[in-house]
């Protein structure tokens, strides 16, 4: 027997096979399954709430060649180990008879996902309208991914990247916005105010890098951020 379980926007819905409904059923199955259903709907319905994720699970029968007395609660359950697609949780019971068994669990989880619409070429700037979301199992998404459109327009591709594809951080970079030898601002700057002075940028910059900078009123080398185009930024 398996369970599959499914949960969107705080709804869970839990299928027995047939068999799992007869009054043959071990007591102590019965009070697993009953367990099991209440973890897992917690699970599905905080995925939905917190991230906006429809999660899906396949939990599988334990070994038929068990057999534990009932429990006089419901058994506890909680979450062993996870790996990717892998869940497995512990369900245990303390009394009258201790006993505990492991469930394995395989888990999809889908979220709305940026995608790319059509095939583009390395060093290509991605518009808005290169983009597209697309329901996708994260599961299957081991580089990372992106939720929100405005977070990769404008990035540079690195390598050429396939229609329908979900575009990853070492995927993508931020444009340039100095080049070596570019005229830039210097703002120093502290909480309470701030200065600003001309310099030449001694090294490409994208925004957030570090770059070595020439304070052309000092000739003094400095490290500064790239804030904006030909824009950098170095503490007082």
């Amino acid at each position: 027997m398996k369970i599959r379980i499914t949960g969107l926007m705080y709804i869970g819905i839990l299928v027995f096979s047939a068999p799992a409904l007869c009054n043959s059923i071990p007591v102590w199955r019965q009070q697993t399954s009953v367990a099991v259903e209440e973890f897992m709907m917690r699970f599905a319905a905080a995925a939905a709430e917190q991230l906006q994720e429809r999660v899906v699970y396949e939990v599988s029968e334990p070994d038929s060649r068990l057999n534990f007395s009932p429990c006089e609660q419901t058994p506890a359950v909680r979450e062993a180990s996870s790996n990717g697609g892998r869940l497995t949780l512990k369900v245990s019971c303390e009394s009258p008879s201790p006993w505990q068994i492991y469930v394995p669990v395989q888990m999809e989880r889908y979220r709305q996902i940026v995608t790319i619409k059509s095939a583009v070429p390395r060093d290509y700037a991605l518009a808005p309208e290169d983009l597209e979301t697309k329901e996708l199992n994260i599961i299957d998404l081991r580089y990372g991914f992106y939720t929100n459109a405005e977070d990769v327009v404008g990035m540079i591709t690195r390598r050429p990247v396939n229609a329908g594809s979900a575009p990853y951080p070492n995927m993508l970079e931020a444009p340039k916005l100095i080049n070596k030898g570019d005229m830039v601002v210097i703002e120093a700057a502290t909480h309470h105010f701030s200065v600003k002075m001309p310099g030449v940028a001694m090294a490409d910059g994208r925004r957030g890098q570090q770059i070595m900078v020439k304070n052309s009123s000092s000739n003094r080398m400095v490290r500064a951020e790239v804030i904006g185009s030909g824009h950098v930024r170095t503490p007082l």
